[in-house]
C-alpha cells in the first residue's frame, strides 16, 4: 500500500448523490463528521464503499486525545488497524475488564454484536474494514 496516498471514496449517500472517486496525500483528506452515534470530536473519511448500505467498506476514524466511548456493539464484524496514534480497549460491557493497548500498526477483530469500549490519550486515527450497515448500539444509552 502506497502510504504517500490516500484514495478515498467520498460517500454522498445523505444527499442521495452517487460516491465520487477522489485521490488526496496525507494531510488533505476531505475529513466529515463521524456517523450517527458518535461525539461531534470524532472525523470520519469514507476508503471505500458505504458503510450505510449492505456490502463492504472501508472507513478511518479520528479520534482527539483524551476521547473514550462507553461499552456499546456493532451488528457485523469489524477489523480495525491503528494507523497513528494508540488506543487502549475493552470487551464486554464492564469497563473494569482486561483491556488492550494497541500503537501504531496495531490490528485487531471485534466480531459482531460483541460489546467493547475504548479509549486514547494521545489520539488515533483508525481504520476499519467491515460489512454494512455500520450502526453502533451502546450497552447504556445516554
Amino acid at each position: 500500500m502506497n502510504k504517500l496516498m490516500l484514495v478515498s471514496l467520498v460517500s454522498l449517500a445523505a444527499t442521495g448523490a452517487q460516491a465520487q472517486y477522489v485521490g488526496n496525500n496525507p494531510g488533505k483528506a476531505p475529513w466529515g463528521a463521524g456517523s450517527a452515534g458518535m461525539p461531534k470530536t470524532v472525523k470520519m473519511i469514507v476508503v471505500s464503499g458505504d458503510p450505510a448500505l449492505a456490502g463492504p467498506y472501508k472507513i478511518r476514524l479520528r479520534y482527539p486525545p483524551g476521547y473514550r466511548i462507553g461499552p456499546h456493539r456493532h451488528p457485523n464484524e469489524a477489523k480495525f488497524e491503528i494507523i497513528t496514534g494508540g488506543l487502549t480497549y475493552g470487551m464486554g460491557t464492564d469497563k473494569h475488564s482486561e483491556v488492550t493497548s494497541l500503537t501504531k500498526g496495531g490490528m485487531g477483530v471485534v466480531p459482531a454484536n460483541t460489546y467493547y469500549y475504548a479509549s486514547t490519550a494521545v489520539g488515533a486515527t483508525v481504520e476499519f474494514t467491515g460489512t454494512g450497515p455500520y450502526k453502533i448500539e451502546y450497552a447504556k444509552p445516554k
